[in-house]
C-alpha cells in the first residue's frame, strides 16, 4: 500500500518546483497543477505499481504544465493577450529584486519559451523541460520514458531546434 503523506512529504517539493518553473507567475494555475499531478499519480498507481515515484511524479507535472500551456496558448491565439490576472499582476507587483526594465525582459522571454514549449509535440516538450528545466539526466529520462539514451539525445535535440526556429526573431 502506497504512503501518500510520506510521498507528499518527500516528493512534493520538486512536484511544486516543476509546476511552478513551467507556469510561472500565476500561483492558482501552479496550485491546480499540483493537485491534477497527485490526482493523477494516484489514479495511476491503482491501476499499476510505480517504480520509480520521483521520475513518474515529475513526468506527470511536466505533462500537466504543458498541457495548460498550450491551453493557454489557444485561448490567446483565439480571444487575443487577454489581461493580466490577479495571480500576474501580485506576482509584478510583488517584485522588487529586478527592474521594471528587466521584469518586463524576463516575463516576455517566459511568456515566449511558454508559448513555444506548447507548439512542440507533447513528448519532445516533456523531454526538453525535464532535461533543461528539472535538470534531469538523459539517462533517467531514458529510464523514465522507456527509450534508449540516444532517442533522448534526439529528441532533446530536435526540441532546440524547433525552439530556436520558434523563438528566432525576424531580422
Amino acid at each position: 500500500m502506497t504512503n501518500w503523506d510520506h510521498l507528499v512529504a518527500i516528493h512534493g517539493p520538486a512536484v511544486w518546483a516543476v509546476c511552478s518553473r513551467l507556469l510561472g507567475n500565476r500561483p492558482s494555475d501552479t496550485e491546480e497543477c499540483y493537485q491534477e499531478t497527485w490526482l493523477t499519480a494516484w489514479k495511476a498507481s491503482q491501476r499499476r505499481t510505480i517504480a520509480a515515484w520521483p521520475a513518474f511524479l515529475c513526468s506527470i507535472a511536466t505533462s500537466r504544465a504543458l498541457d495548460r500551456l498550450r491551453r493557454r496558448y489557444r485561448q490567446r491565439s483565439i480571444f487575443g493577450s487577454p489581461r493580466p490576472s490577479g495571480d500576474d499582476v501580485l506576482g509584478e507587483v510583488a517584485s522588487t529584486e529586478a527592474s521594471p526594465v528587466e521584469t518586463a525582459i524576463a516575463t516576455e522571454l517566459s511568456e515566449r519559451l511558454r508559448a513555444a514549449l506548447a507548439e512542440l509535440p507533447a513528448r519532445q516538450s516533456e523531454m526538453f523541460s525535464l532535461h533543461v528545466l528539472s535538470d534531469w539526466s538523459q539517462p533517467d529520462i531514458a529510464r523514465e520514458f522507456e527509450v534508449s539514451v540516444n532517442v533522448v539525445s534526439v529528441t532533446i535535440h530536435r526540441a532546440r531546434q524547433r525552439l530556436r526556429e520558434l523563438l528566432d526573431e525576424p531580422h
